[in-house]
């Protein structure tokens, strides 16, 4: 079985995630078995990354541009052992990577992520989302 989530930067007329180069947005994908034990995962990060120093130089910059879509997708056997019975997509919007708040001894009173969709599927059916 495969699942494919996708997300189209539609309003922003620049890359998104925007603001410092820690912002982030996080795709993962969580397949569980009946007893709610995580049997496979998957995880994607869009973000800017950036060295900078000696100077600063763009490595890399994964973020969305206008008018793009990316497609992330996440696949299993359906006869796997154990048998899945519940997969859930989660996508997040960081302010800061939590390997970096440590790094910088950050100490935050809010979240530093929030949660933009979620949604349970249970593969004998029902479907929940938030």
């Amino acid at each position: 079985k495969k699942f494919r989530i996708s997300l189209t930067n539609t309003g922003a007329h620049h890359r998104i995630p925007t603001g410092t180069p820690d912002r982030h947005i996080e795709i993962s994908f969580r397949l569980f078995d009946a007893d709610g034990r995580v049997v496979k995962y998957k995880n994607y990060v869009l973000q800017r990354v950036i060295l900078w120093r000696p100077f600063i130089v763009d490595l890399w910059d994964g973020r969305i541009k206008f008018n793009e879509t990316k497609s992330f997708s996440f696949g299993f056997a359906a006869g796997s052992k154990p048998a899945p019975a519940r997969l859930e997509v989660e996508v997040l919007y960081g302010l800061l990577m939590e390997k970096q708040r440590r790094k910088i001894g950050y100490q935050n009173k809010e979240p530093i992520t929030y949660s933009l969709f979620r949604k349970e599927i249970n593969l004998y059916g029902r479907v929940e989302a938030e």
